[in-house]
């Protein structure tokens, strides 16, 4: 939760789930307070995402050029333009909407919690309902996963206005199920999955199974998470890094969060990293500063030459580069999930391997051996040599 105080500044709490309607409560009445639906392991930011509740939108419809809206007051705004704009989108209306009180609207499509792995289609799916609602002064930097936006009940300190809710009840989905809805698909693709969906449920195979390949943003979150676990592991993580970890760890920190935040939220991100290890603001944008202007270049769609081709801007790396630079040791790589070297890679697949042959029947080489007719000489126990014993076996006696 967050407060704008005129006499302080800005603040932000942290308050668990068991405390949320106590805090709600204490902030009612109150001028300009702030909510975030998702949970964080302390302060709010994507890289100490736990899990995400909604997807959601901010339609400052006021400062909209679309004829007519303008002067609306938020329900027949809600009901006249917002609604039927995400109709003719396909969107399902959304679970819960909110007057800002400053002449916009809050809505929210509730979902079961997702952990930051599955941010790749939760940011596809924000990025949609933004396109369908952008006439009507849908709020691009509303797109993040660590987004505030107003609390129902208190005040809007501009206006005057009390922040209030206009519809709720609506249904909570099951992430797939609202994303399926959401995403692009024809009606036919839509039907289809509806019924694979069903399938699966009857046959409790619902829920899906982990990705075994990734896209850019996808592999920088999983690497994300592994460079979390890493400075967990080597130092407590509240505390600031040493001085001779904290740069290689901080600018790779920084590229992932680059690829997975949008780039105007990546500063703040950058930043809150750079805070926790231990730099301050100045010296956070000096030496990180070229990590952001590449997001925002890569988010205009520029593209740099590299090897004749023409590619995102973005840093990149190989995870044994990554390995080499963290100096990321053989036991370190055990705990890992992406963050492994070449060696620790073969490992893993020679182990992967070797479980899936057990799998389909295969016996280990020693069970084989130990069992072969050269170890267990079953003509000995019946007085006979080897030839007649191997005769009789194939019926020539």
């Amino acid at each position: 939760m967050a407060r704008r105080d005129d006499g302080h500044g800005w603040r932000e709490t942290c308050v668990t789930v068991r405390d949320l309607p106590a805090a709600v409560g204490e902030y009612t009445g109150h001028t300009d307070c702030y909510l975030s639906v998702g949970r964080f392991s302390g302060r709010r930011a994507v890289a100490r995402l736990l899990a995400q509740n909604a997807l959601y939108a901010d339609v400052d419809y006021r400062r909209s050029p679309t004829a007519g809206v303008v002067h609306l007051d938020p329900e027949r705004a809600l009901h006249g333009y917002v609604l039927p704009a995400l109709d003719a989108a396909r969107i399902p209306a959304p679970s819960f909407a909110v007057a800002s009180g400053g002449g916009g609207l809050h809505l929210y499509w509730f979902h079961g919690p997702i952990p930051r792995a599955a941010l790749l289609r939760w940011t596809a799916c924000q990025r949609i309902i933004h396109d369908a609602l952008a006439d009507l002064g849908a709020d691009r930097a509303a797109l993040d996963a660590a987004r505030v936006l107003r609390l129902a009940g208190t005040v809007h300190g501009r206006t005057g206005q009390l922040v209030r809710i206009l519809h709720a009840g609506g249904a909570t989905w099951a992430f797939d199920d609202l994303a399926d809805e959401v995403l692009p698909r024809s009606r036919a693709e839509i039907h289809d999955l509806r019924v694979q969906r069903a399938l699966r449920r009857g046959a409790g195979v619902y829920a899906p199974a982990p990705a075994r390949q990734f896209c850019g943003a996808g592999l920088w979150e999983a690497r994300l998470t592994d460079l979390q676990h890493l400075r967990e592991m080597r130092w407590n993580s509240g505390c600031a890094l040493p001085a001779g970890h904290r740069d290689a760890w901080l600018l790779w920190a920084s590229v992932a969060v680059s690829w997975i935040a949008p780039p105007e939220a990546a500063e703040r991100e950058v930043l809150a990293l750079a805070e926790e290890c231990g730099w301050d603001e100045r010296e956070a944008r000096s030496r990180l500063g070229t990590v952001l202007r590449r997001a925002v270049d890569a988010a205009a769609g520029r593209r740099i030459e590299w090897r004749g081709q023409l590619v995102d801007p973005r840093y990149r790396a190989r995870r044994q580069t990554l390995v080499d630079w963290l100096g990321v040791t053989a036991e370190e790589q055990r705990n890992m999930h992406v963050l492994i070297g070449d060696a620790e890679a073969r490992r893993r697949h020679r182990d992967g391997e070797a479980e899936r042959r057990r799998s389909s029947g295969a016996v280990a080489r020693d069970e084989y051996v130990g069992q072969s007719l050269q170890q267990t000489r079953p003509w000995e126990s019946t007085g006979i040599s080897r030839a007649t014993w191997y005769r009789r076996r194939c019926g020539q006696e």
